[in-house]
């Protein structure tokens, strides 16, 4: 009697493990069928990411040149300023 008993616990376990493999391999399948799909949007997210990155990079580059450019005018201006202030101070005398 117990040796009956233990079988059906044990072919209960069977058909229990059987069914939750059916189950984990139909998401496999589903998962592994969805697999081409995540892997173009990531390689369009990847592609984004390296146009926003050289936008980013282009973006910096013109902001320096803006930046130079403002600090060599600025640097122009005061050296016309101090010229002017030495002419005028020299017609002055």
């Amino acid at each position: 009697m117990r040796k009956m008993l233990r079988m059906e616990n044990l072919e209960k376990y069977v058909k229990q493990l059987e069914n939750e493999n059916s189950t984990l391999n139909t998401k496999i399948s589903i998962l592994e069928s969805d697999r081409p799909k995540w892997n173009e949007k990531e390689n369009k997210l990847r592609d984004k990411i390296k146009e926003l990155e050289k936008e980013l990079a282009e973006y910096k580059a013109k902001k320096k040149f803006e930046n130079d450019t403002e600090n060599i005018i600025e640097k122009e201006l005061k050296r016309k300023e101090i010229g002017e202030n030495i002419n005028s101070n020299m017609k002055e005398e």
